[in-house]
């Protein structure tokens, strides 16, 4: 109520630029455009939708006009989702990807008569996705619990469980943890009419200088592209309510095509060029979509609160992982055909594009990125550096196997912060246009811990290059 007030406050001192005579359809053509930079800000469009986007973010929603003000609402997912097939090539075996749980914090499982177990160790870093755990056949419900600790999606703490009830037939499955964000938080936002022209200022972002249009140049093509991400993310949002399509390393993909055909007898859909294929996707095997499943989705039967603190939670958990000291014992996916660099294919094939609600999907990473330090997530590669070579005072060798250690500048340190580079799973670093290494890290007062199981030879390449 108290930011509604305020709001209204700045209204009596900005003129709001859009005549509220107009009608809806009229106003959201008038205010149509992107709304910031090319990293960061809201796009606008026509029929009512907006997108916030930026790092590592891209939230689509719903905005209107209210009486003095615009409302906007982003499109929230649920908690958890659950989706799941039957794999016969696992037999009596049950296989689990867990999806979003590695930025969740405090996240639990419950199977059948088993003490409910955390899903990450409570310091965990380094993370290696996908993260599958495989067991023998479920019995039983299964609970997920998430305890929220913080300002997300309110003051306080929340505590909640979801209990779901497995078909038997399904033995391979897709866990999905949707971690609160402020970004799915509503806002409001005014448009100020200024000489330099018009200024979206809101409620939660930007508040001090707002977001300023930008102009169309005709040779831009980013608005278009945009707005080809949208077709795509309304497309993808009203089929994938109930179903998830993914191949053996649970990377999803679009409904399957003309170009694949079902086998009924591996319950699984078989691209028609599969073959041919094979020999690519040998050394680009997350992104492969020659061998798809189809996962249903599954609904929860109960919703009740949680609070850790008044159950019995079991000693152990789901996944192990950390930086330095024990990360021996981290947990590593063993599900990719490892393959002799001799044997490793030139061929080269378009992968299959995705887009999912509300989950960013950027460009595979290209040999025309500048050189300098990538955050990736999942495979997929910022198109803006982290930091660069510029950013670095000193490199050296921690002693400890595997890792370096890089101590920024002040500038340095300043870009991570905003990047929230703690939320992504690697660092690639690009030098002369070519991949150099890709590694886990850790972000310490003023250096960054780059561990990647490196010889001491390794390292020393990599420091010899850094200081060139």
């Amino acid at each position: 109520m108290k930011r509604l007030q305020a709001i209204c406050l700045v209204l009596l001192l900005v003129k709001f630029s859009v005549a509220q005579t107009m009608d809806d359809k009229l106003k959201f053509k008038e205010i149509s455009g992107c709304y910031g930079s090319t990293t960061e800000g809201i796009c606008l469009f026509e029929d009512g939708r907006f997108l916030l986007y930026g790092y590592a973010t891209a939230v689509f929603g719903k905005y209107s006009f209210e009486k003095d003000y615009m409302k906007f609402v982003p499109d929230v997912p649920p908690f958890f989702e659950v989706y799941g097939t039957a794999n016969k090539n696992i037999g009596d075996n049950t296989r689990t990807n867990f999806k979003g749980f590695d930025r969740g914090g405090n996240t639990f499982i419950k199977f059948g008569d088993n003490d409910i177990t955390r899903v990450f160790n409570t310091d965990a870093n380094c993370f290696d996705s996908p993260f599958v755990y495989q067991t023998t056949k479920l019995k039983g419900k299964t609970i997920l619990s998430s305890y929220l600790e913080g300002n997300f999606p309110s003051p306080g703490k929340i505590g909640f469980s979801w209990e779901y009830e497995l078909p038997k037939t399904f033995n391979d499955f897709i866990f999905i943890y949707n971690a609160p964000s402020r970004y799915e938080e509503e806002f409001e936002a005014i448009i100020e009419q200024t000489k330099e022209g018009d200024i979206l200022r809101t409620s939660n972002y930007a508040r001090e200088n707002g977001f300023a249009k930008r102009a169309v140049d005709p040779e831009d093509k980013s608005w278009a592209e945009i707005l080809s991400f949208k077709k795509q993310y309304d497309s993808n949002k009203a089929t994938k309510a109930d179903v998830i399509y993914a191949n053996k390393h649970y990377s999803a993909f679009p409904a399957p095509n003309e170009d694949h055909i079902f086998d009924d007898r591996a319950n699984q859909f078989v691209s028609k060029m599969a073959n041919e294929n094979e020999a690519y996707y040998l050394n680009n095997q997350y992104n492969d979509g020659l061998y798809l499943r189809k996962y249903v989705k599954i609904d929860p039967k109960f919703k009740t609160a949680f609070n850790p603190n008044s159950v019995k939670i079991s000693p152990t958990t789901i996944f192990y992982t950390v930086c330095g000291e024990g990360s021996e014992n981290s947990y590593h996916y063993n599900g990719y055909t490892k393959i002799e660099n001799d044997k490793i294919s030139t061929v080269e094939v378009a992968p299959m594009l995705q887009t999912i609600p509300n989950v960013v999907v950027d460009k595979p990473v290209k040999n025309m990125l500048n050189d300098g330090f990538y955050l990736t997530k999942d495979g997929i590669v910022s198109s803006v550096p982290l930091f660069k070579q510029s950013d670095i005072k000193s490199i050296t060798d921690t002693k400890v196997k595997g890792e370096l250690s890089i101590m920024l500048t002040d500038s340095g340190m300043g870009k991570l912060k905003q990047r929230d580079a703690t939320s992504a799973n690697k660092i690639l670093l690009m030098l002369d246009g070519k991949r150099i290494a890709e590694a886990n890290f850790k972000i310490t007062d003023k250096s960054i811990q780059f561990s990647g199981n490196f010889t001491v030879e390794e390292i020393q390449l990599i420091i010899n290059q850094l200081k060139k």
